[in-house]
């Protein structure tokens, strides 16, 4: 499907784009990076995220200004694939192809070594969490029987002043 801006898909989708990126992050819609590097949305993974794109508020379909966008968005995108390579350049546009194969299934698992390091992080902060909590249920425990009237025992000279006693 159409690749689209972050601004495009917040149009179509009839969202902000602080609620696009949101999603974007949230990993709810998939992250696509063309070669120069922008940041693009799938159309169809838009569409399987909110529903119809481009539908409006009332009824099913497409409005028309929604459905312009989508096709301008297509052209665009085909308008940017670049031309086929010629007849004896073809052993090295399949050496490159593999390569670039060979590193989009580099980069997809660098995305989700990241996703487990992510989701590792959020369980260790969940149990210093706890454990953050159980401290200071021991230090209020501990400040509760402090402030009690309570005399701690002493320790002080008998008569005698051989041996110690206790209060």
């Amino acid at each position: 499907m159409a690749l689209l801006t972050v601004t495009e898909a917040a149009r179509l989708a009839r969202r902000s784009r602080a609620s696009i990126y949101r999603d974007l992050e949230k990993g709810r819609l998939e992250k696509v990076f063309t070669a120069d590097g922008a940041l693009k949305i799938d159309s169809a993974d838009l569409a399987r995220c909110y529903g119809a794109i481009g539908a409006p508020e009332g009824g099913p379909g497409a409005s028309p200004r929604a459905t312009h966008n989508a096709i301008h968005a297509v052209l665009r995108q085909v308008q940017d694939t670049p031309p086929e390579p010629p007849a004896g350049a073809a052993l090295e546009v399949a050496q490159l192809r593999a390569q670039l194969a060979a590193a989009e299934q580099r980069m997809a698992l660098l995305e989700r070594i990241a996703k487990l390091e992510k989701s590792a992080r959020q369980a260790a902060d969940a149990s210093w969490r706890v454990r953050l909590e159980a401290k200071e249920e021991v230090i209020k425990a501990l400040t509760l029987a402090l402030s009690n009237d309570s005399r701690w025992p002493t320790w002080h000279r008998a008569a005698d002043e051989k041996s110690l006693a206790l209060n």
